[in-house]
């Protein structure tokens, strides 16, 4: 018989217990998953180290993004901070404080003069 396929048979050919028995012999039933949680239930919770590690990592990525988003906001915060000037007009200008050309306290060599105000 060699050379020679197997020709489909119809479903009310004789013999189709037989055939499905024989497929649900070499087809065991897949035994249904329980869900994580349900398992994490049932066994506990143990320390491993997977737990530790994961636990570890989790914290180091949380206080590095913290880290991160606060350097962040900070150097936004000080670029974003500009005093506004009146330019007399009625209109806001908007720019860097302008720095005066005095100094609080006289510096033996320094250039400036001594602010009065």
């Amino acid at each position: 018989m060699e050379g020679v396929e197997e020709q489909p048979r119809a479903w009310y050919a004789p013999g189709l217990l037989r055939r499905i028995q024989e497929a649900r012999r070499f087809r065991p039933q897949p035994v249904p998953r329980k869900p994580w949680r349900q398992r994490l239930r049932e066994r506990g919770l143990h320390w491993s180290v997977e737990l530790v590690v994961g636990l570890f990592v989790a914290v180091v990525a949380v206080s590095l993004v913290t880290v991160a988003l606060g350097s962040g906001a900070v150097a936004g915060a000080k670029q974003t901070i500009d005093t506004g000037v009146n330019d007399g007009g009625g209109t806001m200008v908007t720019g860097p404080a302008p720095t005066p050309d005095c100094i609080a306290a006289p510096i033996p060599g320094s250039t400036r003069r001594v602010c009065t105000n």
